[in-house]
This record gives C-alpha cells, structure tokens and sequence, in this order.
C-alpha cells in the first residue's frame, strides 16, 4: 500500500513537471471550426470567446484581423457587423389618413380602424378589378373578383379587415370588396 502511494505521488510530480502548452487562439478556433455539430460548433466558439484570455497567440490573431472583446463586455462574437440602418423619421404633419393601409410594421392597436373619404378617380383594369385612387392621395386596388360600382365623388369607406385585409365599402350599398394599398 505504501509502494502504490508512493508511485502515484511520484507520477504526480513527474506530470506536474511537464512543461504546460498553452493552447492558441487559432487552434482553438479550428478545433471549433472542424465540429460537425452546429449547435456543438456554436457552443465551442462562445466558450472561446468567453475564455480569450486563457489562449496564447492573441497578439497574432489580432494582426490577423480577429477582434478580441473586452472583459467587461459580454458579446460572445467578434463585432464587425453592419450597422444597422436608423429607421427614417415619418413626417409629423403628415396626416394620419394618408399613412392608413402602410402601417403593416407598426404596432397595430393604436392606428385607426376605418378611413372615409372621396373618390376623385376609380378606374378598371385589363382584369376588370377597381383601381381607385382618394382625395386624399391614398391608391387602393381591387383584388377579388366581385362586380362593384364606383363612381367619381362617393364617399367610400375602407375598414381594417382581419389578418391584414381591407375592404372598401359605400354607405348606401350592402355589399363590399376587397381592396389593398397600392400608393
């Protein structure tokens, strides 16, 4: 019992004296690179990062064109990303009717549910669908099939119809059609 404590703590110490190799960064990063595994790959590139100072070679991968995050930060990938493009001011004096039937990005329960206005030009295509365009500059087009009769200077209604659809009605006719924002 002894011998074998003895032989292993010799082991030990003769395992400690091997001179340490450090892995570099490189390396690191091509062990990841040949995982087959996506998710496994993915995993192996954020413990990378996480740990970058524990690698040798820094300096190099730096030269190479690899960006080394700060400690303090927490990305867990290298940022030479695009930035990404500010979304344009809407003009504020613009009215709300004229933004009805483009807001299919924005936050759906605060914008209007119907708009009224006037037709000042509904005219047929090679189809025989409406294209009508409003006074106040909006350009709706037909797309059913249904027989419909518009004519310059009614007043119709559009109404916010269920999973982004619109429909075009006048107040003294029981019937509708289907319309989409075109301009």
């Amino acid at each position: 019992m002894k011998y074998r404590v003895a032989i292993l703590c010799a082991g030990m110490m003769g395992l400690a004296a091997l001179p340490a190799q450090a892995e570099t960064l490189a390396g690191a990063l091509k062990k990841c690179k040949a995982e087959d595994n996506s998710l496994q790959r993915l995993v192996c590139y954020d413990r990378v990062v996480k740990n970058m100072q524990q690698y040798s070679g820094l300096d190099e991968a730096v030269k190479q064109g690899y960006t080394v995050p700060s400690a303090s930060s927490n990305a867990t990938t290298a940022s030479k990303a695009a930035p990404v493009p500010a979304k344009p001011a809407q003009n504020a004096s613009a009215p709300k009717d004229t933004e009805f039937g483009l807001e299919h990005k924005e936050n759906q329960e605060a914008l209007p549910q119907t708009m009224t206005a006037s037709v000042s030009k509904a005219e047929k295509t090679a189809r025989g669908q409406y294209l009508i365009t409003l006074d106040n500059g909006t350009v709706w087009r037909q797309t059913d099939n249904e027989r419909y009769r518009i004519k310059t200077g009614e007043t119709v209604t559009i109404e916010r119809g269920m999973l982004g659809a619109f429909y075009l009605s006048k107040a003294e006719a029981n019937r509708r059609i289907k319309v989409r924002r075109v301009d």
